[in-house]
């Protein structure tokens, strides 16, 4: 059995990370964390969680997790992924990474020390329309690919959005719905261009 722990309790966790947690029956999730007290009865009253923590540090320090999802604001990504490491747990991060390559770098060197296995949640190569168009693309059924366009739609009120992010580039905290979008649009068109394709995302869905 995987003991998991989420850390933040948001909109994702409530309907994607602890519903799939729970429906993998190697999975149990022992704890989680939220700054919100409320959000944590609702959640736990929900999910029937079993630990609960206003501080995701001191939840890893305490229940030992097996398996960490890390989904609070950016901004906390590296320094909580680094604790779940050192901590020897395997990390699930939700996008974007961290805030600049470098610090991207930092916790991949961490995860290798540690023999540790982190992965961000940019899910979307592994759903079936997009695996099959991979396959077809790298078999040159459609010939050879030289660009590609992606559209992203902004709700009035979801102008906030991640800049680019690259060396000593920060981005910023939050972002709006079609701002989270961008990032899975980018991860997939490296993904079918080329497996291992570093690109560069676009400064702003918004340009």
């Amino acid at each position: 059995m995987i003991r998991t722990a989420v850390l933040g309790l948001g909109n994702v966790a409530e309907h994607i990370h602890l519903p799939a947690c729970l429906s993998v029956p190697e999975l149990k999730i022992v704890a989680a964390s939220d700054p919100r007290p409320e959000r944590l009865i609702k959640m736990r009253d929900r999910f029937k969680i079993p630990a609960l923590y206003e501080d995701s540090h001191e939840l890893i320090l305490k229940e030992q997790p097996d398996l960490v999802i890390v989904g609070t604001p950016p901004d906390s990504h590296k320094q909580l992924t680094l604790a779940a490491l050192k901590a020897d747990a395997d990390v699930l991060c939700e996008k974007p990474f961290v805030l600049t390559v470098e610090d991207a770098d930092e916790v991949v060197e961490a995860a290798k020390q540690a023999n540790r296995m982190v992965a961000v949640n940019t899910q979307y190569r592994y759903m079936n329309q997009y695996r099959a168009a991979a396959e077809k693309i790298a078999a040159g059924e459609f010939g050879r690919l030289f660009r590609h366009t992606s559209d992203v739609s902004h709700p009035p009120g979801e102008r906030e959005v991640e800049p680019v992010i690259g060396r000593g580039q920060p981005v910023v905290g939050r972002c709006g719905r079609q701002g989270g979008e961008v990032w899975h649009l980018e991860h997939l068109a490296c993904h079918l261009s080329h497996p291992t394709a570093r690109r560069k995302p676009p400064a702003s869905p918004l340009s």
